[in-house]
């Protein structure tokens, strides 16, 4: 439980200074530590100042928000979306000011001009990244939602059932399953291939297994035949227009 609520922490880059949600893994921050071309004296410094900021920040959280903070997360939230949305007082607003800015003029010691200019282009490129994807996502279920024709009941049904979907494969993937998920999307993977690319255990694969019939028998429910039918057919136009390419 301490160790992915310290991951959590790791890639709430709200509150930490930009290099530190991207090393929240190895895989992170092997790929950071590739990319900026750090020493082998950086990354260790970078790592202290990781491992230092996550004892900082889980001090400043009181126990009922670090659960909360976990449970967002665990249903797909996205971190620093999640930490966002913490009711935190005023002091503890300022306390997280207080160590990004500690962090960041740390963190500015360690590396040259060149890689933090380097940095802040990478931060850049993914937040826009991360939007896009975030935007894409809700055009996508709206378009289904307009081409399937609909009802505001059905919408809503749909969309718990989606969260609840996801949170339910959460629970089933190791803390490191989903840092490499994580790492996979961040790099522009589709979730759906990411999760295929994962060493699943015979059990976890029948979890999944379960979890997708649970959820088509429960959508099925939802729609109509007359949906359900049209859905088929868009799926299977999709996977043509793919296999096309």
């Amino acid at each position: 439980m301490k160790r992915t609520f310290l991951t959590i922490l790791a890639a709430a880059s709200l509150i930490t200074v930009a290099a530190l949600p991207l090393m929240s893994a190895q895989a992170k921050g092997d790929r950071l530590a590739q990319e900026l071309n750090l020493t082998e004296t950086q990354q260790t410094q970078m790592e202290a100042l990781r491992d230092e900021t996550r004892a900082e920040m889980e001090n400043i959280l009181t126990a009922e928000q670090r659960t909360e903070l976990e449970a967002a997360v665990a249903n797909g939230e996205n971190p620093r979306r999640a930490l966002r949305g913490l009711d935190l007082t005023n002091t503890q607003r300022s306390q997280m000011r207080e160590i990004k800015d500690d962090k960041h003029e740390q963190m500015s010691e360690i590396l040259t001009p060149e890689q933090l200019t380097q940095l802040e282009q990478m931060r850049g490129e993914r937040g826009k990244a991360g939007r896009t994807k975030e935007g894409g996502k809700g055009e996508r279920f709206e378009r289904l939602a307009q081409e399937l024709d609909l009802t505001d009941s059905q919408r809503d049904q749909l969309q718990a059932l989606r969260e609840e979907a996801r949170a339910e494969i959460q629970n089933v993937l190791t803390a490191d399953q989903r840092d490499e998920v994580e790492a996979a999307v961040a790099n522009g993977e589709r979730p759906r291939r990411a999760l295929r690319n994962l060493d699943l255990t015979d059990a976890q694969r029948e979890q999944m297994r379960t979890i997708k019939e649970d959820k088509q028998a429960r959508m099925a429910e939802i729609l109509t035949p007359e949906q359900l039918t049209q859905l088929e057919e868009l799926r299977e136009s999709r996977q043509n227009e793919r296999g096309n390419r």
